[in-house]
């Protein structure tokens, strides 16, 4: 099991939420080590597209959250100008402990689609963002936006318009396309000070830039990829 994981003795009774804060790559573990009776109860916190592996599990319907927020150096976290979006059974006991006992903004939908759109939209950041910081030399994300802006806006769109087929079921209209650049700038915007690890990239692999390269080809992103020196190795994974 990754060692990214670490594991409790579950609190509370059936029908209490779970709330699962691990990386993309232990979700397996985290359902292996949940008895079947409590799996419905996984709130569901990770970046990347989840349907596949959690319909296989017959969990499609457990709650799930996308994330829109930034750490703090004292540890608290701070909401930027897009607001965390969540799904699901628990979704409201989530949405209290983000807003009272955060201070950060969080959405409750009714609507999969919409946290389905939100989990691509996130992931093309975090596809696109750490790649781009670690190619052009281990810069921060505000250098990405004013030195390579262009650059940014190209990757996400291609990257968009590749996966959307096999994240959100269909075909990307253009004015989706020009949503998923405004929130990626927009992200960017709110975390702007932050260099993006590497080693979570390279550990998301299969999760992030992985997935897209198995989806379609994008050959910009490919020759981005090659000039990353901490993730260029993976291409040939």
């Amino acid at each position: 099991r990754p060692s990214s994981v670490m594991y409790y003795p579950l609190l509370g009774g059936e029908g209490d939420p779970i709330f699962v804060a691990t990386t993309a790559d232990s979700i397996q573990c985290v359902i292996n080590a949940t008895p079947p009776k409590r799996r419905n109860d996984l709130v569901w916190m990770q970046n990347g597209i989840l349907t596949g592996v959690l319909g296989q599990h017959h969990l499609a319907d457990t709650t799930r959250a996308v994330l829109r927020l930034s750490a703090q150096a004292d540890g608290s976290f701070q909401s930027g100008s897009l607001a965390s979006v969540v799904h699901g059974t628990h979704a409201h006991d989530f949405a209290n402990i983000l807003c009272v006992g955060g201070g950060v903004d969080c959405d409750v939908t009714s609507n999969l689609s919409d946290v389905d759109v939100a989990a691509f939209q996130k992931l093309l950041w975090s596809t696109v963002v750490p790649l781009l910081c670690n190619a052009l030399g281990g810069v921060d994300v505000a250098h990405v936006i004013k030195n390579a802006g262009d650059d940014l806006d190209m990757l996400v769109r291609e990257l968009a318009y590749a996966a959307a087929p096999h994240a959100l079921g269909r075909n990307l209209h253009d004015c989706e396309a020009d949503s998923a650049v405004a929130h990626v700038r927009a992200y960017s915007a709110d975390v702007s000070s932050s260099k993006p690890s590497s080693k979570l990239a390279q550990d998301e692999w299969a999760w992030r830039n992985g997935w897209f390269l198995e989806k379609d080809s994008t050959p910009l992103h490919v020759s981005w990829v090659s000039k990353s020196p901490d993730l260029c190795h993976l291409l040939d994974v």
